[in-house]
């Protein structure tokens, strides 16, 4: 007995059989007009998003980068998921006992099936070139050959992984319902070899899904452990450049009288020393006497200018020697106060220096791993989206009456868990406009043109 649980009191009576059946089609497709609403939406958002992205990507990116390779085929294939997922999906709700046409059954249960599976197998394609960028950076790269041959196979492995379901999916012509027979469209049980098949199919493409689930969950972590020691690392050298000058600087001060200007560690700074030399260093280096250690070293020691102490002597000018001591004291005093609050607000300021040095070290490890991060992202709404299908579809596989023991509600949230998988197709453009910065300045030029040239005018001003 099959969906006994769904029978209204009211078609329980006796009646043409005919009229029972289609009030019941009308029955159970308002029972699903609120997966209508849900799947229409997500064919309008899709459709949009997704052909919105192949435009950019292909037309509107001058640069063609080589992480942006597989987005416009990603987004192809999310294109044709929603187009012909979600026009099946409805068709379905619409007509569940009244859906003629074995071929047109076939076809859409075999291109909604292929189309989601080569999404998942691309993805699967990407996080092996996200680790080999990452984990492998001096090992072979996946050149544009490589790639288009993933392609070519990643298509062929979908369709023919999806080839069982035109043998074991198709139009069930005498499906009865409590007193009541139906044509619908779904998972072929009149011969006993197809049911056992069936079983064993779907086993094994849950199964592929795991392995699939596995490795690219493998692949993302390492690819993480590495940016996550990268990050580490970063953080270290930065620290020890903040140490560093303070400890060349000391050692310059020390070293001034005692070390050439070709010195390979402090090339730059000792070189400024050169230049800034005294008056007196550049009348001896004129002489024509040779010039040794010794004479460098006197050259560089600070002589005082001859004639300005005894000129103010001569005068009799102790009063202006005693200006020009007060002056020097009290420029040393400004020089210190000026020192102690400058320190004063550095101290104050600290802890602002040090989250606006962290934010923008954080900004900067996402800007360059943006894109990785990308397609981690997406890979976990895939796994997350497709992960309830799997299930329900080991539970029909194993309960034949899995739909017909089901009360409406229970119905219409397994109906939504079963097609959420498409809920994947319809993120992906959202996702790139997240992360990819290009990508969003190009599409709200596209898409509000006006505004885009306002805020530059705004920004003129």
């Amino acid at each position: 007995m099959k969906m006994t649980t769904l029978i209204p009191p009211v078609f329980a009576g006796s009646g043409n059989d005919n009229n029972r059946t289609e009030n019941y089609n009308t029955y159970l497709a308002r029972l699903l007009i609120p997966n209508n609403v849900v799947l229409a939406l997500y064919l309008l958002v899709g459709l949009f998003g997704n052909l919105l992205v192949i435009y950019v990507y292909s037309f509107k990116l001058k640069t063609k980068r080589d992480n942006r390779f597989f987005i416009p085929f990603l987004a192809f294939l999310d294109v044709l998921a929603c187009s012909i997922g979600d026009s099946f999906a409805m068709s379905l709700n619409i007509l569940p006992l009244k859906y003629y046409g074995n071929a047109l059954c076939k076809t859409l249960w075999f291109f909604s099936e292929a189309t989601t599976i080569a999404s998942g197998l691309l993805l699967l394609v990407i996080g092996l070139q996200r680790y080999l960028k990452v984990c492998k950076p001096f090992e072979a790269q996946m050149t544009s050959t490589w790639k288009k041959i993933a392609l070519i196979v990643t298509v062929t492995s979908a369709c023919f992984i999806s080839a069982p379901s035109v043998l074991f999916y198709g139009e069930i012509q005498s499906y009865s319902l409590v007193n009541m027979t139906g044509v619908r469209c779904g998972k072929r049980d009149d011969n006993e070899y197809l049911a056992q098949g069936i079983i064993i199919y779907n086993v094994i493409l849950c199964a592929t899904a795991i392995v699939g689930v596995i490795t690219m969950a493998v692949l993302y972590g390492l690819i993480a452990r590495v940016i996550y020691y990268q990050f580490l690392r970063h953080r270290k050298k930065s620290m020890n450049k903040k140490t560093k000058p303070r400890i060349k600087k000391k050692h310059s001060n020390k070293s001034n009288t005692s070390t050439s200007c070709d010195d390979s560690e402090g090339k730059v700074t000792m070189r400024k020393d050169c230049s800034t030399a005294s008056p007196s260093t550049e009348g001896q280096s004129s002489n024509s006497y040779p010039t040794t250690p010794e004479t460098d070293l006197e050259s560089q020691l600070p002589f005082p200018e001859p004639d300005m102490d005894e000129q103010s002597i001569d005068d009799g000018g102790d009063i202006d020697q005693n200006n020009t001591k007060e002056t020097k004291i009290r420029d040393k005093k400004e020089e210190k106060s000026f020192k102690r609050r400058s320190f004063d607000v550095l101290r104050e300021n600290i802890g602002n220096i040090r989250e606006k040095l962290q934010r923008e070290r954080v900004y900067n490890h996402f800007r360059v791993h943006r894109c990785t991060y990308m397609f981690m992202t997406i890979t976990l709404i895939f796994v997350v989206s497709y992960i309830p299908r799997v299930v329900l579809m080991l539970l029909e596989s194993f309960e034949p009456d899995f739909w017909g023991l089901l009360s409406e509600s229970r119905l219409q949230v397994c109906y939504f868990l079963y097609r959420m998988y498409l809920l994947n197709h319809v993120t992906n453009p959202f996702i790139y406009g997240l992360f990819d910065s290009r990508f969003r300045s190009k599409a709200k030029r596209l898409l509000c043109p006006r505004l885009v040239k306002r805020k530059k005018r705004i920004s003129k001003r």
